[in-house]
């Protein structure tokens, strides 16, 4: 998703500083059932038109609201600022300016933006592209993006089960990481730095496994947009790590 969405990210000035020992903490996220048995069982009744709300806006019927805003970027600026209460300050504002003009940008290209499965599946696309170091293209990233919204719309009885406090934490951790994570690689990429460009983009592979479950470079986002994964093989890398919970 980064093809249409990342124009975002171009008017970043400031060049941050990241020690090569950082760790980036993931948000525990909302249960919504397996991510990998969801993707391995697509379902033969897909229409399209399922995934369209009223309003003919991109949505998979999981309203969330933004009431935990602020958070996700105040603690990775805490983590990345070294003490510095001036740069903890200027990281978090950057930080939610992009966050505020990707979310802008979701729905000039038709999404709901205030909807848990479109948060999913927006991060599960741009996490993925960071930790493969690969970028989609505008129609394979809404492909994408669209078949996991339309996934998650299967887990309303999951979702239904969750606190509004703990649907917004996990909302702003899903919308606010990916865009932070790419604002920081993009900088490092500008500048030459080579290290630390790796050091994120590792990060970016334990995040998308920490908050989805399944390794990056075990599933494919191929040209046209499709997914593709080898379920048994997933499903036993859950099961030897304990993530088939």
């Amino acid at each position: 998703m980064k093809k249409s969405l990342s124009a975002i990210f171009y008017s970043l000035l400031l060049i941050f500083s990241v020690t090569s020992r950082a760790e980036f903490p993931s948000q525990p996220l909302a249960n919504l059932g397996n991510l990998a048995a969801l993707l391995a069982n697509p379902g033969k009744s897909y229409v399209e038109e399922e995934l369209y709300d009223p309003n003919g806006r991109i949505f998979s019927n999981l309203p969330v609201q933004d009431s935990a805003r602020g958070e996700t970027a105040d603690q990775l600026a805490r983590l990345l600022s070294g003490g510095s209460e001036p740069l903890r300050q200027r990281l978090v504002v950057n930080f939610l300016k992009n966050r505020d003009r990707f979310m802008q940008n979701l729905s000039s290209n038709n999404y709901v933006a205030n909807d848990m499965g479109v948060a999913y599946a927006v991060s599960f696309v741009l996490f993925w592209e960071l930790a493969s170091n690969g970028e989609l293209t505008q129609s394979a990233s809404d492909k994408a993006a669209k078949f996991l919204v339309h996934r998650f719309r299967s887990t309303n009885k999951e979702y239904a089960n969750i606190t509004l406090e703990d649907k917004a934490k996990a909302y702003d951790w899903l919308i606010t990481a990916p865009v932070a994570i790419a604002t920081l690689i993009m900088a490092y990429e500008k500048a030459g730095r080579g290290q630390e460009v790796k050091m994120l983009r590792d990060a970016s592979a334990s995040m998308f496994v920490n908050a989805f479950k399944i390794p990056h470079d075990m599933l494919e986002i191929s040209e046209s947009g499709e997914l593709h994964l080898d379920s048994e093989k997933v499903l036993a890398y859950q099961k030897r790590h304990a993530l088939d919970r």
